[in-house]
């Protein structure tokens, strides 16, 4: 694959360590396991101060004399490879952006200090990479815009998957309703935002309306009451609206309850 290529396509995923413990919090704990006058001691002779960098590093501009990042990646014959590529301590991303321009796989930069992180991912925007995630919008929004062709060009079979979608919608088989969208992954995402809770994934109704007001609970209940009754579906929402009318006039005729 051509090199320019292999730059548009890569994608860097930019995760910060969470494991690992940096200077800056190991000085914070010190006194506190130590005791005052030892931890003060140790940072004063190692020179700990809260304003240094955890890592050390020197300015960008000093460090970038350091290295051919390019030259040296070239030489251990890193060229366009098929794999991931993990950088452990990505700094500015001298060698992370130059390594996703080389491979076809996905490039993880890690790095302690949020600032490292920052500054490899404004290296990356600056030379047109991509970031895993705008890779995977991009496809996702493809899937849409193709899909809504389909629909629209009267392909055969392309409004299938809608209907089997709408009916588990309606079914309240939420599990159905995930693994038939186009993105199933960001779908789950979504209603666990606000129903995480693994009995959430079998109940009738979503955190839109709740389970007061779900439209399509409320016709659940219309089509039950109609086959317990013996009565038609449209019998039993007129029913309904009368009862409802009875209790509205009862009650004072009040749009709003007071006290």
């Amino acid at each position: 694959m051509p090199a320019t290529f292999a730059v548009v396509a890569s994608s860097l995923d930019w995760r910060q360590q969470t494991m690992g413990v940096g200077v800056q919090s190991l000085v914070r704990r010190i006194p506190m396991i130590l005791g005052p006058l030892a931890g003060g001691w140790l940072i004063t002779r190692f020179g700990w101060e809260t304003g240094v960098r955890d890592s050390g590093m020197p300015d960008e501009t000093m460090w970038a004399t350091f290295f051919d990042a390019d030259h040296i990646l070239t030489e251990l014959q890193f060229n366009d490879l098929a794999a991931d590529v993990v950088e452990f301590g990505c700094g500015y991303g001298t060698f992370t952006v130059v390594a996703a321009a080389r491979t076809r796989g996905v490039v993880f930069g890690l790095d302690l200090e949020p600032e490292m992180i920052e500054a490899t991912q404004c290296e990356a925007r600056e030379l047109g990479l991509t970031n895993k995630k705008d890779v995977k919008d991009g496809v996702i929004a493809y899937k849409i815009a193709a899909h809504a062709a389909d629909l629209a060009k009267g392909h055969p079979g392309a409004q299938y998957r809608d209907n089997a979608l709408s009916k588990a919608r309606f079914e309240f088989r939420w599990e159905d309703q995930f693994n038939l969208s186009l993105d199933p992954i960001t779908a789950r995402e979504f209603h666990d935002e606000t129903l995480p809770q693994e009995g959430a994934k079998t109940a009738h109704f979503c955190s839109m309306c709740g389970p007061h007001f779900c439209s399509m609970k409320i016709t659940e209940d219309v089509r039950k009451y109609a086959a317990e009754q013996g009565i038609a579906e449209e019998e039993a929402i007129q029913a309904g609206m009368e009862q409802k009318a009875r209790e509205f006039t009862e009650k004072g005729s009040e749009l709003y309850a007071t006290g």
